[in-house]
């Protein structure tokens, strides 16, 4: 792991996993937001990291992954405060991207895409409040998901903008990510009974995509068939411009950063120049 930038240079500390579960086998990484007893918690924010302390208690949906067999084997570097997509850390350095040495991961969930691309472990978990699971999956090349708000608990993870802040992971295959998703979401592999999921599509932003991407898209959706109801959703663009949302939702997160991380910041005025200049 040494030399990679994945990973916190936190002490090694044994953390107990069940012998025996869906997740037998594999081996993870947590985001450096995530509590796990034994280690502390930085944030990727050096004050924070000093203030932090071992944390006595992990993270119920850390502990959820350990419980189903999964071996934790550190914590990964995250952008500042989470709040950048960039996947740099001026503290703890950027981790190296597997797919392309020489090219950013994205953040800011960067450290636990780039543990996943250099096969460093198996999966890793991440957060997602304005991208930080999918930009990474696209630069690392990954399987990477934001579920839907509140479907994956956060408690025992510093907030960023808790109105839209979500947990995720990342893989390198379909089989290790859909055992994630069992054990996260607590699915099974049984004939499935219930109406079939709904899945929206917005004709107005599917046309955005370059041709080569929708392609690549459209593939994967004609496979779902009878599991997924793919549903045509509303025009959005008829009733907002595109900047407007765009704004809408930069404005929200940073109001809630701001009521998250302000007073901190303003006491320890710390922040790389960067982080200082997103706000």
């Amino acid at each position: 792991m040494e030399g990679m930038g994945a990973f916190m240079p936190y002490p090694r500390v044994q953390v107990e996993h069940a012998k025996d579960g869906v997740l037998s086998g594999l081996k993870f990484a947590v985001k450096d937001l995530f509590d796990v007893s034994g280690y502390p918690t930085s944030s990727g924010q050096p004050t924070v990291l000093a203030m932090s302390g071992v944390k006595a208690a992990t993270a119920p949906i850390v502990q959820t992954l350990l419980d189903s067999g999964a071996q934790f084997v550190g914590k990964t570097v995250t952008d500042e405060l989470a709040f950048s997509l960039n996947g740099q850390n001026a503290h703890f350095g950027s981790p190296v991207n597997g797919a392309c040495a020489d090219r950013i991961c994205g953040g800011s969930s960067s450290g636990s895409a780039s543990a996943v691309s250099l096969n460093l472990v198996d999966f890793a978990l991440g957060t997602d409040t304005g991208g930080s699971i999918r930009a990474p999956a696209s630069h690392c090349g990954l399987i990477g998901i934001r579920p839907t708000h509140g479907l994956v608990s956060l408690d025992g993870a510093t907030e960023l903008a808790p109105s839209l802040d979500t947990c995720g992971w990342f893989a390198r295959d379909f089989s290790v990510f859909n055992r994630v998703a069992r054990a996260v979401l607590g699915v099974g592999d049984e004939e499935q009974k219930e109406p079939a999921p709904k899945l929206y599509l917005i004709d107005s932003i599917w046309k955005l995509l370059a041709s080569d991407a929708f392609e690549a898209l459209k593939i994967p959706l004609d496979e779902f068939g009878e599991k997924v109801q793919i549903l045509r959703s509303f025009d959005i663009f008829s009733h907002y411009a595109l900047d407007d949302l765009y704004w809408s939702f930069r404005y929200i997160q940073g109001y809630e950063a701001w009521r998250v991380h302000g007073a901190f910041i303003e006491k320890h005025n710390q922040l790389d120049q960067k982080e200082k200049m997103s706000n």
